[in-house]
């Protein structure tokens, strides 16, 4: 089954495409142009970032990383705590936060032609 690529809902019935990209709706659709401006990032870049991050303060209050970036993420955390997650390497889901905000600053620096 397909996942949209914004929110990592899975995709049942319809959905929006946009080029390689697929979205469960219009909200995740126009969230996800980001992604494709991401996607010209080199992933070098992105991996420095999300490492940056990942060891550094966190934005919020301040405290030593490795950060948890919601509060969903800390209860996602509880559950995984169960399984004792990884904390030597940044999750996929703060690289895609990096990727995103990477990308936002990307576009928010092109001119609109």
């Amino acid at each position: 089954m397909a996942k949209c690529d914004y929110c990592g809902t899975t995709i049942l019935f319809g959905g929006k495409r946009e080029a390689n990209l697929r979205f469960c709706n219009e909200q995740c659709h126009n969230a996800g142009a980001l992604l494709a401006v991401s996607q010209q990032i080199p992933n070098n870049v992105i991996q420095e970032k999300v490492w940056e991050v990942h060891q550094g303060l966190c934005p919020k209050c301040g405290a030593r990383g490795p950060i948890v970036c919601t509060s969903i993420q800390v209860g996602r955390n509880l559950i995984a705590s169960a399984h004792g997650p990884d904390l030597s390497k940044p999750s996929s889901q703060l690289e895609k936060l990096v990727r995103l905000s990477i990308g936002a600053k990307a576009a928010a620096a092109t001119p609109i032609r």
